[in-house]
């Protein structure tokens, strides 16, 4: 079994120093409001996920007046010899991941030794928040079990910040067409990876959301997500090259996968117009379900986080996501 048997933090959050021991399955965090419950949890994720599962900047992770924050994690893993020590830090001269002796140079070649899933109150806005909230979704959840989408996508937003930046040339008549044809053919290269990528998940999990969906309601509620790309896979090519003349003129890139969007449906109805509080915050915490079995398939390292999960859920649903609960990995709520 794999499961993280313990962290010590050093100015992380509102943490000056905190040892913490855990169980290898359900751990139960509690206390007082403004006390670190989530900052526990999302020490956890940052050991994953190299950041934030609330989007915060890493520089914002360091406790007020320090200049640096410090994490280690040790780790039960079955497919090691010994327990596994993880140790990410981060001060003004960057990151710095050390898994027992070796030291990564990249971030890209240490995420998904480990998958996090994770619910906490934000994640509501994934139903009727901004679309960069989904596009995060699918990002952050992708790139741990898909090194070469990770890597599509930093290439791709690299491009992406390059083109914007020559598209805000103040002399439009300096533009050199032949070269923004070549940035928009290697943005176009990328951009057919990450929508066919994009498509192929969404696709994969359907059919665990509806599974987990369906089990929490008791029959009632089918919840899945539609892909809605803001280009077409086959010609996002011509559809960068047609827009040319109208990116220069609005100087910003204006088509891509930069700008896709997924729906959530809920009895094939749009959660965004129909569902209420109760109803979104079911089918989020179906999505964040969906997304443990579906990544176990691909590796079964995986500890879950669920901050302040039982909110406006009934007594009937608090029932049923406990019975889901019970069957799964080293779980964390709040």
């Amino acid at each position: 079994m794999f499961y993280i048997n313990s962290i010590k933090l050093n100015n992380f959050r509102c943490y000056s120093s905190k040892a913490i021991t855990f169980a290898p399955n359900i751990n139960i965090i509690y206390g007082q409001n403004a006390v670190g419950k989530t900052t526990v949890l999302e020490s956890i994720a940052y050991l994953g996920l190299l950041k934030s599962f609330r989007d915060a900047k890493d520089a914002d992770l360091i406790k007020n007046d320090e200049s640096y924050f410090f994490i280690n994690g040790k780790f039960n893993d079955d497919e090691e010899k010994n327990m596994v020590d993880i140790v990410v830090s981060y001060n003004d001269k960057g990151k710095h991941i050390k898994k027992n002796s070796y030291i990564y140079q990249k971030n890209s070649d240490y995420i998904g030794y480990f998958n996090v899933v994770s619910f906490d109150p934000s994640d509501l806005e994934l139903v009727k928040g901004a679309k960069a909230l989904r596009r995060r979704f699918l990002n952050i959840n992708i790139s741990q079990i898909d090194k070469e989408y990770m890597l599509s996508l930093m290439k791709y937003n690299k491009i992406l910040k390059k083109r914007n930046e020559y598209l805000k040339k103040d002399d439009k008549k300096a533009i050199d067409m032949v070269y923004l044809d070549t940035l928009t053919t290697l943005l176009a290269e990328e951009a057919k990876y990450i929508i066919r990528k994009r498509r192929d998940f969404i696709e994969e999990l359907n059919p665990y959301i509806r599974e987990s969906s369906l089990k929490m309601t008791e029959g009632k509620e089918e919840v899945e997500l539609t892909f809605s790309p803001n280009s077409d896979e086959l010609n996002v090519e011509k559809e960068y090259k047609s827009k040319e003349r109208y990116d220069i003129a609005a100087k910003k890139t204006t088509v891509g996968p930069h700008r896709d969007d997924i729906l959530v449906l809920i009895n094939k109805k749009d959660a965004d117009i129909y569902a209420s509080q109760g109803q979104v915050r079911t089918a989020v915490i179906a999505i964040k379900l969906a997304l443990s079995e579906y990544m176990k398939k691909i590796n079964d390292k995986q500890i879950i986080l669920l901050d302040d999960v039982f909110s406006e859920l009934d007594m009937q649903r608090q029932e049923d996501l406990l019975n889901i609960l019970s069957e799964k990995n080293q779980i964390f709520i709040t």
